[in-house]
C-alpha cells in the first residue's frame, strides 16, 4: 500500500511526489512485488483523477488497485466511473456492501469497461439480499 501518512485521502503535491518515490522503490524490488494499492480523493469527496493517473503511470507495468478510499467517496457510482477513466487501475478494494450496485451495473453490461471490484471481507449481516 502506498500511503504517506494516516488520516484522510486528500494529498498535497509533496505527498504525491513521496508516493511516486515509494512506488519507484517497490518497482525496483522486482521479484515479489506484483502491484501497488492507493487511493486519492479531492476535498469534495470525489476520486482525484489527476493524481490517480499520475500514480498509475508511475506504477506501470505493476498492477494497480484503488483502495478503500473508494468507500468514503461522496457517490460510489460516480467514483467507479472516475476510476474507470484512469488507465492502469484494474481493481477496486472495498468493504461497502453498496458496492454491489456497481457489480450489478457491470453484470448488466455486455462488456466489462472498468476495473473489477475486489470485496474485502464483509460480515454476512451486512451483505445485501442479492448476494448468494
Amino acid at each position: 500500500m502506498v500511503r504517506p501518512r494516516l488520516g484522510h485521502f486528500v494529498y498535497t503535491a509533496d505527498e504525491i511526489a513521496t508516493m511516486k518515490e515509494d512506488i519507484g522503490v517497490f518497482k525496483s524490488m522486482g521479484v515479489g512485488v506484483a502491484g501497488v494499492v492507493f487511493g486519492v480523493l479531492t476535498n469534495e469527496g470525489r476520486v482525484n483523477v489527476h493524481q490517480a493517473k499520475e500514480l498509475a503511470e508511475a506504477a506501470a507495468p505493476l498492477q494497480v488497485t484503488f483502495h478503500r478510499a473508494f468507500d468514503v467517496t461522496r457517490d460510489l457510482d460516480e467514483a467507479f466511473d472516475d476510476i474507470a477513466r484512469v488507465p492502469g487501475i484494474t481493481r477496486i478494494l472495498t468493504r461497502q456492501a453498496i458496492a454491489y450496485v456497481c457489480i450489478a451495473k457491470l453484470i448488466g453490461s455486455t462488456e466489462l469497461n472498468g476495473p473489477s471490484i475486489v470485496l474485502a471481507e464483509v460480515p454476512s449481516r451486512h451483505r445485501p439480499p442479492c448476494q448468494s
